[in-house]
């Protein structure tokens, strides 16, 4: 198989099309729901884009897609969930987020252990509706130098702390990081649960952007603080 026009459908199930390896284009005009590792191992899709209508990218969908280049989420307008894993291992040019409905990305959504064939390097969510990110979500994209964070992440400081805290690990194995920006619109955001070599039940904490090499690497953020007054400067870590 090498084309497939799902047409009339609007679900996927499991393991649909997994090991379809000479598969090249996908068209989805109807489909809302892709089951899991529904397209897994398709080692030569090489684009894909979503139905306006989409509600869920389960996990692992488009795992170890191998030249899988570019993906599309812009076209989604309504809250959808992307599974652990959806697109793992997949090589990427380019993540496009535009205004997307995407508010859930799973744990390695975006994640990766091949960092040779990595080929990612900028992110921007910054119009989109995503208010939770999964641990490792860029784990091992070492070409990734600048990312803008979504404007609707925080709420201005009028949620539970749980979600409003960047996961520890979101950025592991992301070296050459030059900048996050939380934009302006953005609320209070807090990262980094735990201060590098503390020990809790047993795990030993570290700070979100650890691993960042990059001696040029900053964090951008909003003035305004949730209180609206002038925002303070952060310190560095001694």
């Amino acid at each position: 198989i090498d084309k497939v026009i799902v047409d009339g459908a609007t679900a996927i199930g499991h393991r649909a099309f997994m090991d379809c390896t000479d598969l090249v284009e996908v068209s989805l005009p109807n489909v809302t729901k892709i089951g899991v590792e529904a397209f897994y191992n398709c080692r030569k899709l090489q684009d894909i884009s979503f139905n306006s209508k989409a509600s869920l990218i389960s996990q692992g969908a488009f795992a170890e897609c191998l030249t899988l280049n570019n993906v599309d989420l812009s076209t989604i307008g309504t809250e959808c969930s992307i599974g652990d894993g959806a697109f793992f291992n997949c090589p990427l040019s380019t993540l496009t987020f535009g205004s997307t409905g995407v508010n859930v990305l799973g744990e390695g959504a975006f994640a990766t252990n091949s960092p040779g064939d990595d080929r990612l390097t900028e992110v921007n969510m910054e119009s989109s509706r995503i208010s939770t990110y999964g641990d490792r979500l860029f784990s091992g994209r070492t070409k990734l130098t600048d990312v803008v964070m979504s404007g609707k992440f925080g709420d201005n400081g009028n949620i539970a702390e749980e979600d409003r805290t960047l996961p520890e690990t979101m950025f592991i194995g992301c070296f050459n990081l030059g900048r996050v920006k939380f934009p302006e619109h953005c609320g209070y955001v807090l990262y980094g649960k735990d201060e590098v070599g503390d020990t809790i039940n047993g795990v030993t904490g570290s700070a979100i952007f650890t691993d960042v090499k990059n001696r040029q690497f900053y964090v951008e953020g909003p003035a305004l603080n949730a209180n609206s007054d002038r925002a303070s400067q952060r310190e560095e870590l001694q």
